[in-house]
């Protein structure tokens, strides 16, 4: 029983893609090579109506998406820059040397670098303007009214997951496991962003502008009178999650044990953001890494049995277990965690 519970593990399931906004029709292999980089300018004039989006593996809901829903199961899920990886090992019945080593080597990195953009918002403007690296927003009305048992929004970003699991039983002779675990989740984002909003004043004239790295928003009324048994909005940013497993019974000789793991997450945003209103315009302007936001009459007025809003950034998580018994000899065990986690914006 020990072994099953020591070998037992489960991994979120992530699909990741890059894909691009380009200025001009660009092939499926140079598309690929492209991820949230270039120079982007948008320009409303006379009553606009204009959704500008630049999205690095994102889920966007805007203005009445999922709106009055009725669902049992409701996700909505980003994932950017995943590593997961399992090393499983298991070994019975031998009457000689046992030697076990496992490696884990595994990076995850975003960058978002040289995206310059401009917003320009004149007579009367409703414009949305969007540059995000794995984000969950819900814009406007969504989820209004929603009615569902399971409600989650879930953003990731940067993130590396793995276990390693041996099982060593019933050997005549020395046993010697080595498990190694290097991750590293990298969040870059070197933005500027400037938006300038000139015209009369309206009670409609709003101009968000978005700029997250692995977020989650509730922007004006999202998830108002929403009913749910249990309602979850998480972001998580630059998250490393390692485990070091090992069960050994009934060896006849030594026992070595040596456990590693090595986690760096970092997040850096160096960003330049300036934003002009003019007329008594109402203007909203974020720049959030790894952050839950509702804004507005975000959620007001709903019923849940439990709500989640949960934000983590730069997060670690490590874990070393060894089981051993039955052994007629010496015991050695080395355990070690090296964990970093820094925040930078500058």
């Amino acid at each position: 029983m020990r072994r099953e519970l020591l070998l037992t593990a489960i991994f979120g399931v992530g699909v990741f893609t890059l894909p691009a906004l380009a200025l001009e029709e660009l092939s499926e292999e140079e598309l690929a090579e492209i991820s949230a980089k270039g120079t982007q300018i948008v320009v409303n004039n006379d009553d606009p109506d204009n959704v500008q989006n630049n999205n690095n593996d994102s889920v966007q809901l805007n203005d009445n998406a999922q709106q009055s829903i009725l669902a049992f199961s409701v996700m909505n899920l980003s994932v950017s820059a995943g590593n997961q990886s399992a090393n499983l090992a298991s070994v019975s019945g031998t009457g000689e040397d046992v030697d076990v080593e496992q490696d884990t080597f595994q990076l995850a990195v975003n960058v978002v670098e040289i995206s310059y953009q401009e917003i320009y918002n004149e007579d009367d403007p409703d414009a949305l303007q969007n540059n995000n690296n794995a984000s969950v927003q819900l814009n406007a009305s969504a989820q209004q009214n929603a009615v569902s048992f399971h409600n989650l929004n879930a953003s990731a970003s940067a993130v590396n997951q793995a276990a390693q699991g041996v099982a060593v039983t019933d050997t005549g002779e020395d046993v010697d496991v080595d498990q190694h675990i290097d991750q590293s989740a990298v969040n870059v984002s070197s933005a500027e962003q400037v938006v300038t909003n000139n015209g009369p004043s309206t009670d409609f004239a709003e101009a968000p502008q978005n700029n997250n790295n692995s977020s989650v928003q509730l922007n004006d009324d999202a998830q108002q009178n929403v009913i749910a048994f249990t309602l979850g909005n998480l972001a998580g940013s630059a998250a490393n999650q390692a485990s070091n497993l090992t069960f050994i019974e009934n060896t006849g000789e030594d026992v070595e044990v040596d456990q590693h793991a090595d986690q760096f997450a970092l997040n850096i945003v160096t960003t330049s953001q300036t934003v002009v209103n003019e007329e008594d315009i109402d203007g909203i302007q974020n720049n959030n890494n790894g952050s839950v936001q509702l804004n507005a009459n975000a959620q007001q007025n709903m019923t849940v049995f439990q709500a989640v809003n949960a934000a983590d950034s730069a997060l670690n998580q490590a874990a070393n277990l060894v089981g051993i018994s039955g052994t007629g000899e010496d015991v050695d065990v080395h355990q070690s965690v090296d964990q970093t986690a820094i925040n930078l914006a500058f």
